[in-house]
């Protein structure tokens, strides 16, 4: 089975970058990002997510932004 995420960046201050994540616009969860140590909260999962498949593919792909000291508006994680 396929996988899709769009990764799309709602907020941003000094400290945080937040996110939405999910198989489509509907369906959305939100991770914060902390800007000085990577550190990754999930703020809400994908309603209906009972395998957990959402969240931690969008936290790997948005540590890879964070390692190369991005913040970008949308990205996605597809497999």
């Amino acid at each position: 089975m396929a996988i899709y995420i769009k990764i799309s960046k709602i907020s941003e201050d000094s400290a945080y970058a937040t996110y939405e994540f999910g198989p489509n616009e509907q369906r959305v969860g939100q991770i914060r990002v902390t800007k000085d140590t990577g550190e990754m909260i999930v703020l809400s999962e994908v309603p209906g997510d009972e395998k957990n498949a959402y969240a931690p593919p969008a936290q790997r792909k948005l540590l890879v932004h964070w390692r190369k000291g991005e913040f970008p508006d949308t990205t996605c994680w597809a497999s």
